[in-house]
């Protein structure tokens, strides 16, 4: 019996057709059918979340950049020169209004007051002395006492000026170039003994690399400063070396002549001491108590009442206080540093809430006033508060100051914001959607809303775009509700909320 016999490219492609109609069977088995395919699709539901027509922001306004700033804030700065005694804040820290921030050393000023009350008390004891003796009561003996004390301060007083004018140091050395480094002298010599202060310099581990040695009417070993004042003694005199190297400032003498009779002011105090003096003895002369007398007296204690009132807000300036209560921005200064006049202090902000500065250009303002509800970053709503009558010069443009209404606004200090300002004029049936609640097409723009459960269409009319907002001038007429995110539906898909 003969067989029959195949090729081998025969029997190769009989295999491949054979394997080709098994996959096929395969594939068509696996696939479902139309009708099935239509009853998945109709059996998967979307989950939406509506949005209320009710609780969007009608109107039509402008949007402007702003930044976000305290409502009350301030640099604050020494009104008086002193060194810095006590920092009670730090940065971050809250105060209450007349806290006190910084302290400098008030030394000075208290001497000082201590002195206007015992001069005020003196003169309210002359005023006193005068009308009891004008009344027939006193004695002579009693009233020029009086005159004779209130002579004697004022005697005290010109030998002081005398003693404390142009005091100066100066070099005992024959080398004159050293005379550009010679220290200065400052502060009120409270001693009344006359004199001198020998100083010389020399080499040692002090910060300045120099430090000195005093004698003649005071005696002792110091350091060198020459950055600022440090006491020359313990009779109230100041001196700072000047800042140079040390191999300049080392190896040099200087004098203070106490009073100096070297300067061209000497000459004039002295003839006014001795005038002084004159003039004690003159009025030691007379005693008679005259109206006149006393109405100069009255006078003099008003004098004194003011300058001790000087001396007293010399003294409050050196307790920094707070002008309001906040939180501290920033402290600018050190326990035991110098302060001058002007020297900065703190960065104070209140923490009565924020504001925004927003400007506006003159033609988007007009319609903007005090009252006008605004939106900051399209989430924050406010209010404003405050528009300026006309335009600022240096930005060519109106300034607007608007506030958020809840204080948790979670806006930060220095910020710039977006701020979109709702116009008092705008329409009432224009409405703000969130751009992901429109679908915009070639045709047209659409909206979606839920009809038996499923997916239907509304045309709107649409307008300018504020941020991530959408004016939608028509089309929701009669519609409470809307889907709130297009993305992902179609026309008829079943939903549910």
């Amino acid at each position: 019996m003969n067989g029959l016999k195949f090729t081998r490219k025969e029997f190769l492609t009989a295999g491949a057709a054979v394997v080709f109609m098994i996959l096929l069977i395969i594939v068509i088995g696996t696939n479902p059918s139309p009708h099935e395919m239509d009853n998945e699709a109709t059996s998967r539901i979307h989950e939406v979340t509506l949005l209320s027509l009710n609780e969007m922001e009608s109107g039509v306004g402008v949007v402007a950049s702003g930044k976000v700033e305290a409502v009350n804030e301030a640099d604050m700065i020494s009104e008086t020169a002193g060194r810095v005694r006590d920092v009670h804040v730090s940065i971050g820290q809250s105060f209450l209004k007349g806290d006190v921030l910084v302290s400098l050393d008030a030394s000075d000023q208290l001497v000082q007051v201590e002195q206007a009350r015992a001069a005020l008390a003196i003169q309210e004891a002359q005023l006193s002395e005068l009308l009891r003796n004008s009344e027939g009561s006193g004695s002579e003996s009693s009233d020029l006492i009086l005159v004779e004390a209130q002579q004697e301060i004022n005697v005290q007083n010109a030998y002081k000026t005398l003693l404390n004018t142009d005091l100066q140091a100066y070099s005992l050395d024959d080398d004159n170039d050293k005379d550009a480094y010679i220290p200065t002298i400052s502060g009120v010599y409270k001693s009344l003994e006359e004199g001198d202060y020998v100083i010389e310099t020399y080499s040692s581990g002090a910060d300045s690399g120099v430090s000195y040695r005093l004698t003649g009417l005071e005696r002792g070993t110091f350091s060198a400063e020459m950055h600022s004042p440090q006491p020359l003694g313990l009779r109230g005199l100041q001196i700072q070396f000047p800042n140079t190297t040390s191999s300049n400032l080392s190896r040099q003498k200087w004098v203070i002549s106490i009073p100096n009779d070297r300067s061209s002011s000497y000459v004039g105090v002295l003839n006014a001491y001795e005038a002084e003096k004159q003039t004690k003895e003159v009025i030691l002369n007379k005693t008679t108590v005259s109206e006149e007398r006393i109405q100069s007296q009255r006078a003099a204690v008003s004098q004194a009442v003011a300058n001790l009132k000087a001396v007293q807000l010399r003294l409050s300036k050196a307790s920094i206080r707070a002008p309001f209560s906040g939180v501290v921005l920033s402290v600018h200064t050190n326990v035991g540093e110098f302060a001058n006049v002007g020297t900065p202090i703190a960065s104070l902000v209140s923490d009565s809430g924020k504001e925004v500065h927003a400007f506006l250009a003159s033609k988007n303002a007009i319609n903007i006033g005090v009252g006008s509800k605004i939106f900051i970053n399209d989430v924050v709503s406010g209010v404003v508060i405050n528009k300026a009558p006309g335009i600022d010069p240096q930005t060519g443009k109106v300034e607007v100051v608007v506030v958020p209404d809840d204080t948790e606004d979670n806006l930060a200090l220095g910020e710039f914001v977006t701020v979109t300002f709702l116009s008092d004029s705008a329409e009432d049936d224009v409405v703000k959607l969130p751009l992901k609640a429109v679908r915009m097409k070639s045709t047209g723009s659409e909206v979606f809303v839920i009809f038996d459960g499923v997916v239907a269409s509304l045309e709107v009319e649409t307008g300018e775009m504020y941020g991530s907002t959408i004016a939608v001038h028509s089309g929701l007429e009669g519609t409470t509700q809307i889907i709130a995110n297009v993305r992902g539906l179609a026309v008829g898909d079943q939903v549910q909320i």
